[in-house]
């Protein structure tokens, strides 16, 4: 039931997706979404529109995480699995509708850190979470355009847990 888990961000500047991880109580996405923003507005199918506060950005990555006070995502399993090869897109659109793809993994020889997929959506779409066929994430995708011709990329989770060990530093879980 990952629907419960995603996002649509709105910014002054731009828009994008993010996911809840309920086990870190923070929403992820790319910093490139919510580079300049203290706080931004968050919504989702059973979430109603909310401002929430930007909490950490990972510039190096391009990570961001927000933090949020609703109950209203499931439990998502984590998997770092990059041998994974069928693959499932999901984000909200501008208007807050599901939208889900599926695709593969494809080769790529120039990215040490991002996977390239062709479970495309719009580039207003980036942060928009990889699942794997049984709903374990994987990543957070990133979608771009070169010569007309839309891209896929997802950012592996263990590209991502690195920016929640950053994260875990400098505000560090109180007992």
């Amino acid at each position: 039931n990952i629907k419960n888990n995603l996002i649509r961000i709105s910014t002054p500047y731009t828009s994008g997706n993010g996911v809840v991880i309920p086990d870190w109580n923070l929403i992820i996405t790319h910093e490139h979404i919510v580079r300049d923003c203290k706080h931004v507005l968050v919504e989702g199918i059973n979430i109603k529109r909310q401002n929430c506060e930007v909490i950490f950005l990972d510039e190096k990555t391009d990570i961001a995480f927000i933090s949020f006070s609703f109950e209203s995502s499931s439990p998502l399993t984590i998997n770092k699995d990059e041998s994974v090869e069928d693959i499932v897109a999901a984000g909200l659109s501008v208007s807050s509708e599901l939208l889900i793809r599926n695709g593969i993994k494809l080769p790529m020889s120039n990215s040490d850190v991002f996977i390239k997929h062709n479970a495309i959506f719009k580039p207003e779409n980036n942060g928009s979470p990889i699942f794997n066929t049984k709903g374990e994430l994987l990543g957070i995708s990133i979608f771009s355009k070169e010569n007309e011709i839309m891209l896929g990329f997802y950012l592996p989770m263990k590209i991502v847990e690195s920016s929640y060990e950053k994260y875990r530093i400098i505000f560090p879980i109180k007992a």
